[in-house]
């Protein structure tokens, strides 16, 4: 009880991170609205995204701010424009498309670049009516002696007003106010690339992270002391915008407190956003009881992007030569580069946020590495962003395919422990395939073989442990199915003697059960032998493609799992098909059902329909995905999955010993 209570604490503290804040009233039931602090942003009002892109130049910054900060470069706005219109925090899963042509002039020959020297910007504008049509004030826990840059075309104009003293117009304390708790976002992210003139790329070292980049959700990361080849820059071209759905009603007195010590402490917020929605405006507005105007005070929504929504399809690498290869040896840089900026707008809670920091941290990947490998690694980046709410775009099934991943898991996982059920509780032989179950039982023995080969497992240089976890799992999934299929053709039973088992003889019917099989039918039996092993050897029979592959082709077997595929395909899959076939015949002839439980032939059925999945057009992963293809071989096992399925309602299964007829 005391962890479930704890684990319980944490959760809510996660998903209302300001429950100390809260005055646990509706609206209705405040009494005095000016001692509460109500959101600007409610579930109902409906809100507009304008969205800003920014491009550094290499024009010199002139004007009494560049001269004190030094650091900071003069840009031009290529795109600025409403991007969601009428959104609410309750929506998801909007999206929107936004094509943008980058000047390059800049990233070819400055000698230093930074990922903000593309940036994003993003401005909450809620449509009236809203509490902000009678903003009279607003504060914000930002120190004023941060310079932030600008956000829309509206703040620099406005601070060229305010620096020639002309009076503000009406329009500008509601910009103000917005600016306050917009973002930031770059788009440019850093990563390897291959040398355009032959010369060999360099690894690079991971950054130790330091204390100041545990305080900064947002990096600046740049190419400064690192080889071009290494940091080269990459246009991101996917952008996950979050508005977190936080519309509790806070208590005034508490709030103020709160946020008047992050506005003191420039220590304790370094300057982050490390409370999202504590911003607050000022407003006069009617009260929704009495009509009279009273002096009311909301708090600003919490604007959030995801640093790590991209995989390495999403970043298109800059055609500009930073290695300063030989003239004439690669294409001149061209003037601007066109991309297609993919937008996505979802209301979110709090504990996704967290969640997408976590998964977006563990995700790593090689942006040299080859196509098909590429593909991996964005379907792994795309099931990790669905799972913290993320879809990347209308078109894309990720979640979907996930589902019916998880499900064909579960019903694969109670099948293996059926299987171990039914070769337990054999008691007899009598239905069963003797050649086919043998087949099988070598085919899982010499899958557990290739499995610790694939795994390297107890390798020169593996982790012990690692190792030994390979172990005990391939035992689990490959060894205790034939070790049971042995026990049961065997009949084999322990006793309290040496050599602890014994080796009961078969009776009438099993012996009879076993003449049945092969009488007469050695000539089939071979057939089946070499037809299956046939359409293995034979490249044309083997990959005969029914339904063609989508996407990159995969990359060359290494050359240390050579042997080992060899053997999978010439030897271990025969083996398999071949087992499965001999006890579907014999099922067949007999006119009993036997080889395992009823219900696991039609669970297997049911994981191989799910499995088709990926083939179904409206479900595929998404518009240009990849897709294996559909073989012959494939489609066999297909159809003998149906057989059995189908031999299961015709067939009477047959009985055991009286003390084991309730087993099937």
């Amino acid at each position: 009880m005391g962890t479930a209570k704890l684990v319980s604490e944490v959760y809510r503290g996660v998903r209302e991170p300001h429950g100390a804040l809260y005055e646990n009233k509706t609206l209705a039931e405040v009494e005095d609205m000016s001692t509460v602090v109500r959101p600007l942003v409610d579930r109902n009002q409906k809100f507009d995204i304008v969205a800003t892109v920014w491009v550094r130049t290499l024009d010199a910054p002139v004007g009494p701010l560049y001269e004190r900060y030094e650091w900071m470069h003069k840009e031009d706005l290529i795109f600025s424009d409403t991007v969601f219109r009428g959104v609410t925090l309750m929506d998801e899963h909007v999206h929107m498309k936004v094509s943008l042509s980058i000047p390059l002039r800049t990233f070819a020959r400055a000698d230093t670049l930074e990922n903000f020297d593309i940036r994003a910007t993003f401005k909450l504008a809620p449509q009236s009516p809203s509490l902000l049509d009678r903003i009279t004030n607003f504060t914000s826990w930002v120190p004023p002696t941060v310079v932030l840059p600008d956000i829309s075309p509206e703040t620099f104009s406005r601070k060229v007003r305010a620096a020639r003293l002309i009076s503000p117009r009406p329009e500008d304390l509601p910009n103000a106010a917005l600016e306050s708790f917009a973002i930031s976002a770059p788009l440019i992210d850093f990563h390897p690339i291959k040398s355009a003139c032959g010369r060999k790329t360099e690894k690079e070292q991971d950054d130790v992270p330091t204390l100041e980049h545990i305080q900064a959700p947002l990096l600046v990361t740049s190419t400064k002391g690192k080889a071009p080849l290494t940091r080269h820059p990459y246009v991101v071209t996917r952008t996950d915008l979050r508005v977190v759905r936080m519309d509790k009603i806070y208590n005034k007195e508490v709030f103020d407190a709160f946020h008047n010590l992050l506005r003191r402490n420039d220590t304790f917020n370094g300057c982050t956003r490390a409370e999202p929605g504590l911003r607050d405006g000022r407003r006069c507005v009617p009260d929704e009881k009495t009509g009279k105007t009273q002096k009311q005070v909301a708090y600003a929504p919490f604007l959030f992007v995801n640093g790590r929504t991209w995989g390495p399809l999403d970043v298109i690498p800059m055609p500009i030569n930073r290695e300063h290869c030989p003239e004439g040896s690669v294409p001149e840089t061209p003037g601007f580069m066109n991309v297609t900026w993919n937008l996505a707008y979802s209301g979110s809670t709090p504990d996704k946020l967290l969640l997408a920091d976590v998964l977006g941290g563990l995700q790593k990947y090689d942006t040299t590495d080859t196509d098909f490998e590429k593909f991996k690694v964005q379907r792994a980046v795309e099931v990790a962003q669905r799972i913290h709410g993320h879809k990347h775009s209308a078109d894309n099934h990720i979640g979907t395919m996930l589902i019916f991943e998880a499900i064909c898991l579960i019903i694969d996982f109670i099948r293996l422990n059926m299987q171990f059920h039914y070769w337990y509780t054999r008691s007899t032989t009598v239905g069963i395939s003797i050649i086919g179950s043998s087949l099988t039982a070598l085919s899982f023995s010499l899958f557990f073989v290739i499995d610790l080969w694939r795994q390297k497992a107890f390798k020169q240089g593996e982790p012990f442990l690692s190792s030994l976890y390979v172990l005990v799992i391939g035992v689990y999934w490959y060894i205790l199915t034939p070790a049971l299929i042995v026990r049961a053709l065997w009949s084999l039973k322990g006793t309290h003697s040496l050599p602890y088992v014994k080796l009961n003889p078969a009776s009438h019917l099993e012996r009879a059960s076993a003449r049945s099989e092969t009488k007469g039918r050695k000539g089939w039996i071979i057939g089946i032998l070499i037809t299956v092993f046939t359409i293995h050897f034979v490249e044309a029979f083997r990959d005969l493609p029914l339904i063609a592959r989508v996407g990159p082709t995969p990359d060359p077997t290494p050359a240390e799992l050579i042997t080992a595929n060899a053997m999978e395909t010439y030897l271990v899959y025969p083996l398999f098909l071949s087992g499965t076939m001999f006890q579907v015949a014999f099922n067949y002839r007999s006119k009993m059902f036997a080889g395992q439980h009823k219900l696991a032939s039609w669970m297997a059925l049911v994981s191989c329909v799910i499995g088709l999945g990926p083939y179904i057009p409206w479900l595929g992963w998404r518009a240009g995905g990849s897709r294996k293809p559909l073989l012959l071989v494939d489609a066999v096992r297909l159809g003998l999955t149906i057989a059995f399925a189908v031999q299961g309602m015709l067939y009477k299964r047959v009985e055991q010993d009286p003390e084991d007829q309730n087993t099937n």
